[in-house]
């Protein structure tokens, strides 16, 4: 047996079929790569590269970046054998060890192109969208500008408070725009927020369907909530300067002619 053949063993015992193994390889060698060019390289039928590329999305192993025609780009492979390894905890000990070996064999063959500039990346799955949104939150330096469901404040400031505060205590600036009834009561998280530093709610009478996302005015997330299924979650994440430029404008007209609610001016006087 070959070492490509004990590297696809791996990833096959970490879960995975061989196809989807081979595939998510191949874009990571690649860089970025579009269907054909996985393909090729593979020498297999496209629809096969059709058929892993979902899964592969779903573990957070690759993000499709929307261009013409459609790419994807891999998770780095130290982060995609976390993923796996975390998804197999009760796995033998072989296998993580077999898993450094992968990682540290491939570190001569990776070419993953490192640019970031007018990147668009489409995230499936709420453990993949959980896992970049804490890491952008984690990283934000000044502002974080949303627009959000009121329940999706609540779940965002109630279950990630700690990295709320960490940013907080950076100086970084936070807004939020959503729609609150006027007998909404000031939650005690966010009363809590707002004594820290510079935490803002204000109501608008209306807010679109998709929730928006923007980190230092530098990096937004645009997300897709349908039924209001988690599982179903899908958020657009770009880095393109003038999409940046049209939501943050967008977002100023919106903060602009949204009031603040009777509780939270009291709390920011």
């Amino acid at each position: 047996m070959g070492q490509k053949d004990d590297d696809l063993s791996v990833f096959t015992q970490l879960g995975m079929t061989i196809r989807q193994a081979e595939v998510y390889i191949a874009i990571s060698k690649l860089g970025q790569a579009t269907v054909k060019s996985i393909a090729q390289t593979l020498q297999i039928a496209r629809a096969e590269v059709y058929r892993a590329t979902p899964e592969l999305q779903k573990l957070g192993l690759i993000k499709k970046i929307v261009t013409s025609p459609t790419a994807f780009r891999a998770t780095p492979l130290s982060e995609g054998l976390s993923i796996l390894l975390e998804r197999n905890v009760e796995k033998h000990k072989e296998i993580r060890v077999k898993s450094e070996q992968i990682l540290r064999n491939f570190k001569n063959h990776n070419r993953e192109k490192p640019s970031q500039e007018n990147l668009y990346y489409l995230t499936l799955g709420f453990k993949p969208v959980k896992r970049e949104y804490l890491s952008d939150l984690s990283k934000v330096q000044t502002s974080k500008d949303c627009i959000l469901d009121w329940s999706v404040v609540l779940q965002m400031v109630n279950g990630y408070f700690e990295y709320f505060k960490e940013a907080l205590e950076k100086g970084v600036k936070i807004r939020y725009i959503t729609h609150i009834s006027e007998d909404t009561k000031m939650p005690q998280n966010i009363q809590t927020l707002t004594k820290m530093g510079s935490f803002e709610v204000k109501s608008a009478s209306t807010i679109p369907k998709a929730n928006i996302d923007i980190f230092d005015k530098e990096l937004v997330h645009i997300v897709t909530l349908p039924n209001f299924n988690l599982k179903e979650i899908e958020v657009l994440r770009s880095n393109n300067s003038a999409v940046i430029e049209l939501i943050q404008e967008y977002f100023e007209l919106k903060w602009q002619s949204a009031t603040t609610p009777c509780w939270h001016k009291k709390t920011i006087k």
